[in-house]
């Protein structure tokens, strides 16, 4: 009888020993499948975010490219919307110019290595003198956000102009253009 019980116990302490090992595991397993969840939720929420703002897939496109193919692109996209520009010159068309030539600037921020997780981030970290423009470039940025986020703000033709003038002299200075 006593040889049962000493077999029971033996049996019984494999069993938590098992257990324990099951559960470590199971936990190991939960703790990679939620880190895994949150980086897919993460990267699936950038996807739709660049695919709803297209200013956004340039700036995360440029912001791997070469600074010689920022260059080019800079070049190419700035000539699509001076194009736009020179054959209708509404509102709507400095206001989408407007957006994206603030992205292009801050591709061009991005590429010359100026720290901070937003636009305004990137200018705040640009030396005095870097940019001579920068006071501009500010007035700039802070129409592009207006127009981003109201909807009935209105850029008048000058307005448009003027704040396109500034984006192309930060852009020359930043050796994008």
């Amino acid at each position: 009888m006593n040889t049962l019980f000493h077999y029971g116990s033996i049996a019984l302490a494999a069993y938590k020993v098992f257990a324990v090992i099951i559960t470590i595991a199971s936990m190991a397993g939960i703790v990679y499948v939620a880190k895994k969840s949150g980086e897919m939720r993460r990267a699936s929420r950038e996807a739709k975010r660049l695919r709803e703002k297209p200013e956004d897939a340039l700036r995360a496109v440029s912001s791997s490219l070469a600074f010689t193919q920022l260059k080019d692109n800079t070049i190419q996209h700035w000539q699509k919307i001076v194009e736009k520009l020179g054959n209708q010159q509404g509102e709507k068309d400095y206001k989408t110019a407007l957006i994206e030539a603030d992205a292009l600037v801050d591709a061009a921020l991005r590429v010359n290595q100026f720290s901070g997780e937003t636009m305004g981030d990137r200018l705040h970290s640009v030396p005095v003198g870097k940019i001579s423009s920068l006071d501009g470039l500010w007035k700039a940025h802070r129409v592009r956000n207006e127009i981003a986020h109201d909807p009935h703000y209105i850029v008048s033709p000058r307005e448009g102009h003027d704040m396109m003038k500034v984006y192309k002299k930060a852009l020359d200075e930043l050796g994008a253009l």
